[in-house]
């Protein structure tokens, strides 16, 4: 579980390179403002699920729904329904034609 911390717009802005490091180490941030919340700091969401994605795919792996490449430079690619057609990432994957 991270830890969440509670900080005024003033002082979020005189010691933001202090906040950022904090908010990079695993600290959700609520940033307020007259005591109202306005808005929220945190690691992207990537990196907060990296060890829970790295968790899925070694019991995949272990599973055999996966290999894992014989070499550095081949590709690992997901499962096409991971990227379905008509979203972004789909999109994107057919005209690259992975």
């Amino acid at each position: 579980m991270c830890a969440i911390k509670t900080v005024g717009v003033k002082e979020l802005k005189d010691k933001l390179s202090s906040y950022l490091r904090e908010v990079s180490a695993g600290v959700h941030l609520l940033v307020t403002d007259h005591n109202k919340v306005v808005a929220e700091l945190h690691q992207p969401l990537l990196i907060q699920n990296m060890n829970s994605m790295n968790a899925v795919l070694f019991q995949w792996t272990k599973e055999g729904k996966i290999r894992v490449p014989a070499s550095r430079r081949s590709k690992i690619l997901p499962p096409e329904h991971f990227f379905p057609e008509g979203t972004a990432l789909g999109d994107c994957r057919k005209r690259s034609k992975i």
